[in-house]
């Protein structure tokens, strides 16, 4: 799972975490970073890509990035970035 809603943790972190009242684990700090970086993306209705989730993954994938969408209705996509990956951040500039 790629993480989408929680800034400066990405896929394969290691966290810490606790339990709340309502026996949901809630994070609490990083222990190990994996070196991954989750690059967010929310396509404007009105630009190249419309709101399509799926455009966004199609525009991503020339670099071997994939990822997940947080719903229709709010196309949040969050692609993973390897530690190994050979994409270039600068490139993505204006896409």
């Amino acid at each position: 799972m790629v993480v989408s809603s929680a800034p400066g943790i990405a896929f394969g972190d290691v966290l810490s975490y606790t339990f709340g009242e309502d026996t949901r684990r809630w994070a609490t700090g990083r222990v190990e970073a994996s070196g991954h970086c989750t690059v967010r993306v929310l396509p404007v209705p009105a630009g190249p890509l419309g709101p399509s989730a799926e455009a966004v993954h199609r525009c991503f994938a020339p670099w071997g990035l994939g990822g997940e969408a947080y719903s229709k209705e709010l196309p949040l996509v969050a692609l993973d970035v390897p530690a190994d990956a050979s994409a270039n951040l600068d490139a993505f500039d204006g896409l």
